[in-house]
C-alpha cells in the first residue's frame, strides 16, 4: 500500500491509468478487472452479512411470527445503498463513514466484553493449534479484514494534507491488525471449535445488547 502511495505521488492518476503508464494497456485491463471482481466479492459478503443480521433481528422482535426470506433483506438494503453509490466524491460520505465507525467501535467493545465475560466465568473453549478443515476460511476472512485498499487513492485525493497519508495509513493498519488479532484470539479462546465465522452469532441471542449491535 505504501508503494502504491509512492507511485501515486509521482504519477497522480487512478489505478487503471497507473497500471497502463507503468506496464501497458494489458496491465490496465488486469488492474480494473481485479478491482471489479474483488469489490464484487467483498460487497456480496457484506450485503449478506447485514441481511442475515437484519433477518435475525426481525425474527427475534416478532418471535418468528412472520418469516421473510434472506433475499427480501438484501433488496431492502438497496434502498439505502443505491443512493450512496451515486455519490461521486468520497468527501460526501464522510458523515455516513463517521456514523459507521461509531457503530463498529460499539460492536467491537461489546464482543471484547462478551469474550472476557465468557472466559472469566466458563473458561476456555476447546481449541487446537491448526484446523486443517477450515483454514481456507480463515485466509479469506483475514483478507476481508483489509479489503479497503480500493479506497486508498480516493482518500488520498480528498485529503487536505495528502503528504501525511503514509503515516496515517501505517498507524491505521497497525491498529486494525492489533484489533483483528486480539479479538480473533480472544473469541477463539472463549468459544473454541464452536466459534462461528460471524462472531456475533456466538453472542447471547435475544439480549438487548446483542440486538442493538
Amino acid at each position: 500500500m505504501l508503494l502504491l502511495i509512492k507511485c501515486y505521488e509521482k504519477i497522480h492518476c487512478g489505478y487503471g491509468e497507473m497500471g497502463r503508464r507503468l506496464y501497458g494497456k494489458g496491465m490496465e485491463r488486469a488492474v480494473l478487472v481485479s478491482i471489479v471482481i474483488s469489490q464484487m466479492g467483498f460487497s456480496c459478503a457484506g450485503t449478506i452479512f447485514v441481511a442475515t443480521n437484519m433477518r435475525d433481528l426481525f425474527n427475534t422482535i416478532t418471535s418468528c411470527s412472520h418469516r421473510l426470506p434472506l433475499s427480501f433483506w438484501v433488496v431492502i438494503q438497496m434502498v439505502i445503498l443505491v443512493p450512496l453509490c451515486l455519490v461521486r466524491h468520497i468527501k460526501g460520505l464522510s458523515g455516513v463513514a463517521l456514523l459507521a465507525d461509531v457503530f463498529v467501535a460499539a460492536g467491537l467493545l461489546y464482543v471484547y466484553w462478551a469474550d472476557v465475560s465468557k472466559l472469566s466465568t466458563l473458561g476456555m473453549g476447546r481449541v487446537s493449534n491448526f484446523n486443517p478443515v477450515d483454514y481456507s476460511l480463515f485466509l479469506g476472512t483475514a483478507a476481508y479484514t483489509f479489503e479497503g485498499y480500493a479506497l486508498i487513492l480516493p482518500i488520498v485525493d480528498s485529503m487536505r494534507n495528502p503528504e501525511k497519508f503514509s503515516t496515517v495509513l501505517s498507524l491505521v493498519m497497525a491498529i486494525c491488525a492489533a484489533v483483528a488479532i486480539s479479538l480473533g484470539g480472544l473469541s477463539y479462546a472463549a468459544f473454541g471449535d464452536k466459534t462461528e465465522a460471524i462472531i456475533l452469532l456466538n453472542m447471547p441471542s435475544g439480549t438487548p445488547m446483542t440486538l442493538a449491535v
